[in-house]
This record gives C-alpha cells, structure tokens and sequence, in this order.
C-alpha cells in the first residue's frame, strides 16, 4: 500500500508499531495528548481475566490429554463445572461437546472481557412489536440531542479497550524485532495473527535458539503483570491466577513434530500447514472442521477441508497443487465437505399456505455450499487485480469442491 498523503487518528503505541513497518517521506504531528500516569483496572476487571484464565487453561489440558471412553485421571480445577468433571472421571464425555464448551463458553466469555469493557453504551432502545424487534427511533443518538442522551456515568473502561488492542500489537511487532535481532535472516516472518506468528526456519535454527531470542518480551511481559495483579493477588489469593505463559511464546506442536514442512498463508483468517507425518492442518474463517457426524444416529467419520486436500493429494498431486484446487478464488466448496449452514429467520407474522392450510413459518437451518475467494466482492476483485498487474496468474476459473462417498474421492470440477 502507498499514499501520498495519510492523515491517521491513533494513539502513541499504534504509531510506534506503524513507524517500525512504514517508511514515510515525512511527517507532522497535528495534534494529540498523553499522559505519564500508570492507572490499575479496577479489580472487577482484573478477577474476570484471572478466573476466565484459569478456566481456558484447565479445558485446554483436558482437550489435549482426555480420551473418549477413557476416565481421565488428571487433576481438574474448580472452574470446571461438577457435571463436566463427573463425565470425565467416568469417561462419558464426548469431545465434540468438551471442545464446544471450550470454544462457546470458556473461550467465548474470556474473549467476551474485551467487549465489556470497550463497548459502545450509546445504544438505542429495542421496540417488540407484534412480534417482531426493530430499533425505537426515539432513542437515536442524533447530532442534535448528543449532549442530553450522555449517560450519568460510564460503566465502561474505553481506554482499557485501546490498551488491549495497541499492546497486542506492539507485543506482536517487538517479538519480530527481537527474533530478527537475534536470528537476522535464518527467520523469515511468513504471517500470523493477534498472538501468533508463522515463520520459516532454518533447518540449523533450534526451539532453544527460537525461546532465547523471545525470552526479554516474556520476562517484560510476566512484570507487567505481576504488577497490574499485586492488589488482587494480596486480597483475592483464591480467585487470582498467576496467569503463568501469558506474555511468552511457545513453539507449536504439529502432528509428531514441531515444524511444518509446508506452509500456505492466504487472506486473514486462512492458512494451510502441512507437517511431517503429511498431515493437513487448515485454519480458515468460515469452514468448521468436524471429525464426526451423526448418520442414522451412528457416530461416521466426517470428509473436511483438511481430509479434503489431503484426499487430493492422494490422487497424485502434490500438496500446493492441491490447495490450488481445493482453495483459491471462485472455489465453491460441497456441503460434503465444509458442512456449513444456513439459517432462515422469517419474522414472527411471515406464513405459508400448504394444501389449503395456513402456517406460521419458523426459524430453520438448512444445508448450504460456500463460496471462498469470490471475485465478485470488490475487495477479492481488487486482489486478484493487484497480483494480475505483477505478472502472476492466479486461478480464478470458477470451480466445485465435492466428495463422492460411493468413489471415496474428492473431486474438483
């Protein structure tokens, strides 16, 4: 991206991380504040990542190490609901519901702590009306009554919200600083996301190396810490975490390695690895994975995109090839295998007329394909166009990703 002028509205640590990336012919400041003042979050706020924390912690350990139909033995903390902790202790606890809470409950609540405190609490009010919600005009904040629609005080921390957001980011940029300083050009940054970072590396360059080059932002970080959390620590011991890890970073663990052999970063969200035991891993925003569905109330093996590509593969293709076919622009993806869903959400008065008889329509969810890299959404449009102009020719011949399950291949049309 290039600009001949930019004119941003930001705080002092996003400009810090922009300047380390961003080259700049000049430039001003126009106007701004700051502070030198260092100020606790109130201990609410504090207790809610501590016990949240622990409780993702705890599900994460009993995620990797339960087996299904096994009584796990381990040792469960008190944030694990009793009924949870029973099923576990007798092995009845299936997977697929473990990882849901993980991912809706615990994950989603921890996350959750962000959105209570940066949320925006001018909202208008909601009208029920035969039914149906939509929003009451008279509670708009407008230009003309902004002043008098200000609440009487904020129950909201906006400035913990910019904090977390700028502080990730800045953790994120000093990570790559310190791993270039250390390791220059045997690391090369491939991608990432809020807390990770994707790297080739060289075959010399070892986990130590990798821990001792990251280990002053984990020292920082476990300061900074220690002392957000003293108050909390003196008069709430049982509730408070020690938050051990938070800060640092560890080394993935793939398959029966801790290297992929291969790596695909694509758009935000979506990055495929491929490890040693020539297994796919995929993340992509959109596509659930499953590993198992219900047919006949029987418990069947589920085709995914990671089963998908590496069914490809199969076909003699190699791994590139492969996500080339089975990802990319204009690839519309089979219900076979994303096992996406769409919801259909008639309003409460909506019916239907079936064989002279009237209906209330109801909500319902119905199997549905997905469409990946469309062209015909500016931003995708934009991209294939950028990459046209450099001279590479990226496929963007629509497509059909299925799975045959009477040929057990997936085929790509």
């Amino acid at each position: 991206m290039e600009a001949d002028t930019c004119i941003l509205h930001l705080t002092e640590i996003e400009w810090w991380c922009l300047s380390q990336v961003y080259d700049f012919d000049t430039w001003q400041p126009v106007c701004g504040e700051f502070t030198g003042k260092f100020i606790t979050p109130p201990d609410f706020v504090t207790l809610q990542s501590n016990i949240l924390y622990a409780a993702k912690n705890e599900m994460k350990q009993i995620l990797k190490f339960y087996e299904e139909g096994t009584p796990y033995m381990r040792e469960v903390g008190s944030s694990i609901p009793s009924h949870i902790i029973e099923t576990l202790r007798n092995g009845t606890a299936k997977v697929d519901f473990l990882q849901s809470y993980y991912t809706v409950n615990v994950k989603g609540m921890f996350n959750g702590i962000y959105g209570t405190q940066a949320q925006d609490e001018l909202k208008p009010d909601y009208v029920v009306d035969l039914g149906c919600i939509h929003i009451d005009p008279e509670t708009c904040i407008t230009k003309e009554n902004f002043d008098e629609m200000q609440p009487k005080s904020y129950k909201v921390l906006y400035t913990y919200g910019t904090r977390i957001v700028a502080g990730s980011r800045m953790h994120l940029v000093l990570a790559l600083i310190l791993l270039d300083a250390e390791l220059g050009s045997r690391v090369r940054i491939l991608g990432g996301d809020t807390d990770s970072i994707k790297a080739s590396v060289d075959m010399d360059v070892s986990d130590e190396e990798l821990e001792h080059a990251l280990e002053p932002i984990a020292i920082a970080s476990k300061a900074a810490i220690d002392r957000t959390c003293k108050r909390i620590r003196e008069n709430f011991p049982d509730k408070a975490s020690s938050l051990e890890g938070v800060g640092g970073f560890d080394i993935e663990y793939c398959g029966h390695t801790k290297r992929y052999v291969e790596h695909i970063e694509l758009w935000n969200k979506s990055r495929i690895s491929l490890d040693s035991d020539n297994q796919v891993h995929v993340t992509f925003a959109g596509l659930p994975k499953p590993r198992v569905k219900l047919v006949k109330g029987q418990e069947v093996e589920c085709m995914n995109i990671e089963r998908a590509i590496e069914n490809i593969m199969s076909q003699v293709h190699s791994f590139e090839e492969a996500c080339t076919m089975a990802l990319g622009y204009n690839v519309e993806i089979d219900n076979s295998i994303c096992h996406c869903m769409q919801h259909y959400k008639p309003k409460p008065t909506d019916t239907i007329e079936v064989n002279g008889e009237v209906y209330t329509q109801a909500i319902a969810l119905y199997d549905c394909n997905r469409i990946v890299g469309d062209t015909g959404k500016l931003e995708n449009l934009m991209n294939y166009q950028y990459l046209s102009e450099r001279g590479i020719n990226a496929n963007n011949e629509y497509r059909v990703v299925s799975y045959d399950s009477e040929s057990g291949l997936v085929k790509v049309v």
